[in-house]
């Protein structure tokens, strides 16, 4: 996820069909459950996700895009 965000994309809403088609090939190996950005078999660790360069403007604030992309408590609820 954070090498993909780092891109350039031409159609910047297309990182969640493109991280969703990854996690279904991982489920598909793993047996795992994914849930908006998160796996279900490690919610109680991957909940305390953090941005990770809080030096970057961009991230300061953990912006919200501009339409709801997913809940608040996953890194899909927010932009950059």
């Amino acid at each position: 996820v954070t090498e993909y965000t780092k891109r350039q994309l031409t159609v910047p809403h297309d990182i969640l069909p493109v991280i969703s088609a990854i996690a279904k090939c991982i489920a598909t190996r793993t047996g795992g459950t994914y849930l908006a950005g998160l796996w279900k078999e490690t919610l109680h660790l991957d909940l305390l996700w953090w941005i990770s360069d809080p030096e970057d403007p961009i991230h300061q604030h953990g912006d919200r895009p501009n339409s709801w992309r997913g809940p608040s408590w996953s890194w899909i609820g927010v932009q950059g």
